[in-house]
């Protein structure tokens, strides 16, 4: 097993989330949070593969109230998946310093 390296993990983090620069999907949320949440198309990104893409070398938090997978990144930050509920998509919750988008929300192409 390789040593953790928290800047190559932020590397990896950052080819993932803004490949070339830009940020995967495009805005989402509405009101002033627009700006920190994101939609990107399902049918392009499956949610639990970018997931475990993110949060490899992390240690997922037994036991905290997040409601669903949450991965610490020591150094860095955590990384959290909670699954679709009702109408709510699969959402990815982001809280590193130095992305500034907060969640992604995995939605069907014709809501992209």
């Amino acid at each position: 097993m390789e040593p953790y390296d928290p800047n190559e993990i932020w590397r990896r983090i950052e080819d993932i989330l803004r490949p070339g620069g830009e940020y995967i999907g495009k805005p989402g949320g509405r009101g002033g949070r627009a700006k920190h949440v994101w939609k990107i198309p399902i049918n392009e990104y499956e949610p639990e593969s970018l997931f475990r893409e993110l949060t490899e070398g992390g240690v997922e938090l037994d036991g905290s109230e997040y409601p669903g997978v949450l991965v610490d990144l020591p150094g860095l930050g955590a990384v959290g998946l909670r699954p679709p509920t009702g109408t709510k998509p699969y959402t990815m919750d982001v809280s590193i310093d130095g992305i500034r988008i907060d969640k992604w929300k995995f939605v069907e192409p014709e809501e992209y």
